[in-house]
């Protein structure tokens, strides 16, 4: 089992399989349970690369929030809040949950270092809000 982190408000956390299917596009394989809890928030979902080498998943709500945040603190610090933005949407690929799996573009899983295929799908809560990530197994494993 995995040990949660209080100080990173995670919730919830198991273990996923990157894989790639017979036309080398690469997915994600989540648990049942996980893809039915992702579905009722949204059908659809944007990921990308996030801050620590991991991949986000957003719901289109939180998606338009992160843009119109990035468009109102560019008045205040343009030039780091354009790095940050290139760094988070740049990557960013639409996608849906079916059947248990994320399709998720290659330059992403090349960027979150997934090693032997194995990831953990991690859920955060902050401020009553629900975040989504995967992250390589090294990082956030077993403790």
């Amino acid at each position: 089992m995995y040990k949660l982190d209080e100080k990173k408000n995670i919730v919830k956390k198991t273990c996923v399989q990157a894989r790639k299917h017979e036309d080398n596009a690469w997915y994600i394989k989540i648990p049942e349970s996980w893809a039915e809890e992702l579905s009722e928030v949204s059908d659809v979902w944007i990921i990308g690369k996030g801050l620590e080498k991991g991949i986000n998943l957003y719901s289109p709500q939180q998606w338009e929030k992160m843009k119109l945040f990035f468009l109102k603190e560019k008045a205040v610090d343009e030039k780091r809040i354009r790095v940050l933005q290139r760094h988070l949407m740049a990557s960013a690929y639409e996608t849906r949950i079916e059947n248990g799996e994320i399709n998720v573009p290659e330059i992403v899983i090349a960027y979150c270092k997934i090693k032997d295929e194995e990831a953990v799908l991690i859920k955060y809560e902050r401020d009553g809000k629900v975040f989504y990530s995967v992250q390589n197994s090294d990082e956030y494993g077993e403790e």
